[in-house]
């Protein structure tokens, strides 16, 4: 599991590693070690990165959003998949912890939808 989600927000927004090192001004071996986990950027960097990619801070980079879903993945996620008492879902053999945003939106989806996704 990746240590971050930099990987990801980069794909999402249509970046290169390169790409995004030059617009952020460190080099494309930086952005591949923070991306793989292997470096822990800078406040300054992490700011640029998150500013770059349109997210926060805690969005690249807090384990509590670690695992989280991608809209594609919402849409699929049928009611079975999701256990809202342990705040988790499981998805494509893979177990995703909920983060306390999510679960509430999900909890109050359900309500109004009475679970028959």
């Amino acid at each position: 599991m990746p240590r971050n989600n930099v990987a990801q927000a980069r794909q999402r927004a249509g970046y290169s590693q390169q790409a995004l090192a030059e617009k952020v001004g460190v080099r494309r071996l930086t952005i591949l070690r923070i991306e793989k986990g292997l470096h822990q950027p800078s406040v300054t960097v992490a700011l640029a990165i998150a500013r770059e990619l349109g997210e926060t801070v805690e969005a690249l980079f807090s384990p509590a959003t670690l695992g989280a879903l991608t809209l594609e993945e919402l849409r699929t996620l049928r009611w079975r998949d999701v256990d809202l008492q342990a705040g988790r879902v499981m998805l494509d053999h893979r177990q995703v912890a909920l983060s306390a945003a999510l679960r509430a939106e999900l909890l109050a989806l359900r309500t109004v939808d009475g679970g028959e996704r």
